[in-house]
């Protein structure tokens, strides 16, 4: 392991014992914990992905369509020197929730209706982990495909589907810059 690395799983070994996460240390708990302390950290761990994934797919919903709306061409550590793209992320992308961010994207480009089934399912299950201390004693269970997501393969195809989505995203070219030819970049330059 090269020197950063190193420093990365140190780093990471402390965030995990930091919030209880480690397994490994199951001993240091009395007996009748020990199950509890384990479902607690299964519970954190799955709840954690499914925040991620979630706000990564906002994101990319987020950088659609902040593309669609200014010039492609620059990077977005460019555009955000510019204070309309600021006003826009601020005032508009940050208000907009995945749902409406979805819709708007689908206005803007076809989206398959499986991708879009996807990430509504994936907008749904967020809603009742974030919502809900204990989310299984919800009307609407936390599920992914039939399945209790805190099953393994649950979060097994959980974690397919929506790598799906970005991948998709991704296939489609929405999530890059387009690149200026030579001789645009030359006559911006010489048009001001």
């Amino acid at each position: 392991m090269t020197a950063a690395e190193q420093r990365e799983a140190e780093k990471l070994e402390r965030l995990f014992a930091a919030v209880g996460l480690e397994p490994e240390r199951l001993a240091d708990y009395p007996r009748r914990d020990r199950v509890g302390q384990l479902q607690r950290m299964q519970r954190q761990t799955v709840v954690g992905a499914v925040l991620f994934r979630y706000t990564y797919i906002d994101e990319i919903l987020s950088c659609v369509i902040a593309w669609d709306f200014f010039d492609r061409s620059l990077s977005f550590a460019r555009l955000w020197r510019r204070k309309r793209f600021k006003a826009f992320n601020y005032f508009v992308l940050d208000q907009l929730y995945l749902a409406q961010k979805l819709k708007l994207v689908q206005y803007l480009h076809p989206v398959p209706k499986k991708l879009v089934g996807t990430i509504m399912a994936l907008n749904e299950l967020r809603n009742a982990l974030a919502h809900s201390f204990f989310p299984e004693n919800r009307r609407q269970k936390p599920q992914w495909r039939g399945r209790l997501i805190f099953d393994p393969d649950a979060l097994e195809a959980f974690t397919t589907d929506t790598q799906g989505v970005v991948r998709w995203f991704w296939d489609k070219g929405l999530l890059e810059p387009k690149r200026r030819s030579k001789r645009s970049a030359a006559r911006r330059r010489t048009t001001g």
